[in-house]
Formats: structure tokens, sequence, C-alpha cells
């Protein structure tokens, strides 16, 4: 399964309350996100995912709940995204 193969499937992102594409939780943490497992289990092989994407290191440092409270992740993460859109 390649990188961006489930990049345009669409979740409800229970941390941040509103729709994103998958995209998103493989960019929203350090490599990904750490809720990754728990939101796309039930629609993607996720284990599979990770596994042809991400080295064993890789996917233990991703799924290491992140530091700090819930509003300076969110903060965090909303920089983290619009970091990826295009400058004008």
């Amino acid at each position: 399964m390649t990188r961006e193969e489930l990049d345009d499937r669409i979740i409800r992102c229970a941390r941040i309350g509103d729709l994103v594409p998958f995209k998103y939780c493989r960019g929203a943490g350090n490599p990904f996100c750490p809720t990754i497992i728990q939101c796309w289990a039930c629609r993607e092989d996720i284990g599979q995912y990770l596994a042809d994407n991400f080295t064993p290191e890789e996917i233990e440092s991703g799924l290491k709940k992140p530091e700090g409270n819930r509003v300076s992740r969110i903060v965090d993460m909303a920089k983290s995204y619009r970091s990826d859109e295009p400058k004008p």
C-alpha cells in the first residue's frame, strides 16, 4: 500500500471535531497522528499501511501520546496543517 493511497478518504477526527482526509492524519504528528489506529482500524487495514510506509522505529515513535495539554496540541496541529498549504 503506497503512502498516498488513502489520502482522499475522509473521517471525523475526534481530536479536532471535524471531518479530515487521511492525508491530514498521516501528517498531524511525528510521523503521524498517534490515534491513527483507533480512528481508521474499522475502515482500513491501517496496520498494513503503517508497516508498508514506516519503519518500526517511526511506528513506535508515532504511537506515543503527545505531551502538553489538549489546547496546545490543537494549536500545534493547526500550525502543522497550515504549513502544508500552498503559499500565494
